[in-house]
């Protein structure tokens, strides 16, 4: 067993992580209204949607670090959330690979991510690999 957390406690990696190949992770404030998109989305899709047991729907609300035990070891994260992207309301975002890094250090100058030119993803036409409750 090894040191995880680095703070000298014992335990397999398997007793505390949720690996998966395909983690799609909702977060948000449901508080806080449109902020809680990312959650609403999770809750849907787990409510209405069976997926194959390599994917994981994750409702990780406001967890923050504590995330890291349902992405660690996934080889395919989608991330859904609500952010300020300074353009209507309702455009869609996608951030990728490196550019995540890069937008998190944009965020000291403000600057909003370009919009998608990716067609929106439509959930009446579920994947081939998961079926409709």
């Amino acid at each position: 067993m090894a040191d995880i957390f680095g703070n000298g406690a014992k335990a397999a990696p398997d007793d505390v992580l949720f690996q998966s190949d395909v983690t799609v992770l909702g977060v948000g404030n449901v508080i806080l209204r449109d902020e809680g998109f990312g959650v609403r989305v999770a809750e849907y899709l787990d409510a209405h949607y069976d997926f194959p047991e390599n994917v994981q729907i994750v409702d990780g609300g406001t967890l923050g670090i504590e995330l890291t035990q349902f992405v660690t070891g996934t080889k395919k994260l989608l991330v859904i959330d609500s952010i300020n992207g300074h353009a209507e309301p309702g455009t869609r975002f996608a951030i990728r690979d490196d550019d995540v890094l890069a937008r998190s250090k944009s965020q000291a100058t403000k600057s909003p991510p370009s919009p998608s030119s990716a067609p929106s993803p439509t959930i009446s036409k579920p994947a081939s690999s998961c079926r409709k409750k």
